[in-house]
């Protein structure tokens, strides 16, 4: 019988964490999944530094290594590697439940075939704070629920650490652009706009453990900051990407909140990186209106217009940013609580965090 899983590691300079990621697997049910590494480039190649485990599992893990470019970069690498049904992308700095891999496995045999997504709950796992957990819950239900995003909706701005990819679905409609970070907001995007059915797994599923609060992962706080023009490029993508307007409201407000995150993320990380406040930063308000004409979600082109403008031009304090509060909201509750803040903040006229 084929394997129905394939778990896509991505790999650069990840040496400290990634032995701890393949601990988290149970490789007793090798016989269902793949591990497929894909070294970005690293100095140090990560065959060497798996060499242990690659001996101990040559059936289940392998190793590519292509030049660096960056996540995206990883994810088209992998999409054309893996013969699997089913696609799961693990960071080489997080983790999975170790006793939740047989069941999800259960879960993706059972699938209906046309199914594009499967979606699960995940916990936060705060790794500078002894290791508190935060939990994301995507479902209520006790059972497997068949949807779309026309009608399924949520609290939360969905991550990858929550969706399992049909890989068909992967390779045919979300290929990605590469070199540079926050592509996976790209692959976010996309998969929400162009997928036609997703399941939702039982609402006590929860294999994935995002760890927050490593200084030298890709996601943490001080690397957003540095990068913050890559923030700026995903949100310039994301913006110009076509929606059609046949599409139902549900889920064109559901991509509209990826893209007012990008948004808020980008200007935040602006001010961060440059310590300037945000009215000192101008922006290039075709790249909003672009968005506008193309998407034409009822009910937002006022909004995006007036956030524009009053952002940059219409503060009537000034604003104060500190890493540790802005790195709370990020960790806590997600870019969502962002964009409400956004929202509320731009209506009084001024940003302070």
């Amino acid at each position: 019988m084929p394997k129905i899983l394939t778990i896509v590691i991505p790999a650069y300079k990840v040496e400290v964490v990634i032995n701890r990621a393949l601990m988290s697997l149970d490789y007793q049910y090798g016989k269902d999944f793949n591990v497929l590494i894909v070294d970005d480039g690293s100095p140090k190649p990560i065959k060497k530094i798996i060499h242990s485990w690659i001996e101990r599992y040559p059936s289940i893990i392998k190793v590519v290594r292509k030049k660096n470019g960056n996540w995206g970069s990883v994810i088209n690498c992998a999409a054309a590697h893996v013969n699997t049904r089913f696609l799961k992308v693990l960071d080489a700095d997080d983790t999975f439940n170790f006793f939740e891999l047989s069941k999800t496995i259960d879960y993706l045999k059972n699938m209906d075939k046309d199914v594009d997504l499967v979606l699960s709950s995940f916990y936060f796992v705060l790794d500078l704070k002894q290791n508190k957990v935060i939990y994301r819950r995507i479902t209520h239900k006790s059972s497997i629920v068949y949807t779309s995003f026309d009608r399924f909706k949520t609290n939360h701005i969905l991550t990858h650490h929550a969706i399992y990819f049909n890989t068909k679905f992967l390779q045919d409609r979300l290929h990605l652009e590469e070199n540079f970070r926050f592509s996976d907001n790209i692959l976010l995007y996309r998969a929400i706009l162009f997928s036609k059915k997703i399941a939702l797994l039982p609402k006590n599923s929860f294999l994935y453990e995002y760890h927050i609060g490593i200084p030298q992962q890709q996601s943490s706080l001080e690397q957003m900051i540095h990068y913050y023009h890559d923030a700026q490029k995903t949100f310039n993508i994301i913006s110009q990407i076509k929606v059609h307007a046949n599409i139902s409201n549900q889920r064109k407000k559901t991509l509209f909140i990826i893209l007012k995150a990008m948004y808020y993320l980008s200007l935040i990380l602006i001010a961060l990186n440059k310590n300037i406040y945000l009215w000192q930063k101008k922006i290039n308000f075709r790249i909003i209106n672009k968005y506008i004409n193309q998407a034409k979600i009822n009910g937002y082109e006022d909004f995006l217009k007036k956030s524009s403008i009053s952002v940059f031009n219409s503060l009537g304090h000034r604003p104060t940013l500190t890493i540790s509060k802005i790195a709370f909201k990020l960790i806590r509750v997600g870019f969502i609580r962002i964009v409400k803040d956004g929202d509320r903040l731009m209506k009084n006229k001024k940003l302070i965090y």
